[in-house]
């Protein structure tokens, strides 16, 4: 194993991870999770996951401004989806977007291995 496929799979793990605890607020008992750490998250990780997808970045400016600017489209579009449908508005935010994350993480880790 190379250090970049040993940084690939901590970045994937710690991104999973990271998403459970997000996911986790969602049930009951959860919920003195301090919003210190959760706001990051829907900041930066939706969006990082997606600039991982189309290997938009090249250096870390980049990469963080495309995390941002992808993270306002991802969280402006799945809100947008659940106030329009009355059938989709009950899945909570908290949970449909780290569960998009995760997915979009393993995609990228699976077809940056072809």
């Amino acid at each position: 194993m190379t250090l970049l496929e040993g940084w690939t799979r901590f970045r994937n793990a710690a991104i999973f991870l990271y998403s459970m605890l997000i996911m986790a607020t969602t049930l009951p008992g959860f919920d003195r999770i301090p919003h210190t750490i959760i706001l990051p998250y829907f900041i930066i990780l939706p969006g990082y996951a997606l600039s991982m997808v189309l290997r938009q970045a090249e250096g870390i400016v980049q990469t963080f401004f495309y995390s941002l600017v992808w993270s306002v489209v991802i969280l402006g579009s799945v809100y947008s989806l659940t106030t329009l449908s009355s059938s989709l508005s009950a899945i909570p935010l908290s949970a449909l977007i780290p569960v998009l994350t995760v997915i979009l993480t393993a995609y990228s880790y699976y077809h940056g291995r072809q």
